[in-house]
């Protein structure tokens, strides 16, 4: 039997349509990547009451700061004694280190900051997203403005 003509055509429409529908489908799932740790949290005592906090990234991509957490340490577990958020679009370049002055709690036995921040996605992660976006809402120019930060956290030593 040979295929010549319309046949012809259906059967590589067919199999292109397959072809692309299997690599679309092996590309959106979602693969879970390695946690490390991108961002270190160094604090030295100033004069007085202040701390002096240095944020150091170690990643491969900028990071987001989104807020800070000071935390006071009791026997049981961690309760929050103060709070601040970074403003908006504060980004951490690769190996940049920022510092900022932080109050922590008096006499205490033990404290420790917190800092969460989000890191972004590139590469076929980020495509990945973006052709999820757009083949969920059906809208190409949102999907490609979209950027994606994954939630994540630092914690300090203990500091006494």
């Amino acid at each position: 039997m040979m295929f010549t003509g319309k046949r012809k055509y259906l059967l590589g429409v067919s199999l292109v349509f397959v072809l692309v529908a299997a690599s679309v489908s092996w590309m959106l799932r979602r693969h879970p990547a390695p946690v490390t740790v991108v961002l270190s949290i160094s604090i030295t005592h100033q004069r007085g009451s202040l701390a002096s906090v240095t944020l150091k990234q170690h990643g491969v991509a900028p990071v987001r700061l989104m807020c800070y957490i000071v935390e006071e340490g009791s026997e049981q577990s961690w309760r929050r004694i103060s709070s601040d958020t970074f403003k908006s679009n504060t980004a951490l370049a690769v190996d940049r280190d920022r510092t900022f002055i932080v109050s922590p709690p008096a006499g205490t036995s033990g404290w420790r900051l917190r800092v969460q921040y989000g890191l972004g996605t590139h590469g076929i992660r980020l495509w990945q997203e973006r052709a999820r976006l757009a083949w969920r809402t059906g809208r190409m120019r949102d999907a490609l403005r979209f950027e994606e930060w994954e939630a994540c956290e630092s914690v300090s030593e203990v500091v006494r």
